[in-house]
């Protein structure tokens, strides 16, 4: 599957107003961070549940451009993850 630049995905935020952040993930095994992307907002708060999180903060989930994903993570070192809400990888982007 190849996601469209100009196709919206939805992301995890966290954090108040103005100062939200993604919410990244780090994979020990392959020393791989991402940020976790979903097709849609359903899977994303579905997904939720499979991520490791601080528990005591507010989560929220967001719409978001595919191609300014890319930027964002390249910017930053992340792979983007596009991920079904059973957590199966569709889709990896490098950095």
């Amino acid at each position: 599957m190849s996601i469209k630049e100009d196709q919206w995905v939805w992301i995890i935020v966290y954090g108040q107003d103005g100062n939200e952040q993604m919410l990244g993930q780090h994979d020990g095994e392959t020393d791989v961070s991402f940020i976790p992307c979903f097709l849609t907002k359903e899977e994303a708060i579905n997904g939720l549940g499979l991520l490791s999180k601080n528990t005591n903060t507010a989560y929220s989930m967001q719409a978001i451009l595919y191609e300014d994903l890319k930027r964002y993570s390249k910017d930053n070192g992340f792979w983007v993850f596009v991920l079904k809400a059973s957590g199966e990888i569709i889709e990896r982007l490098s950095p």
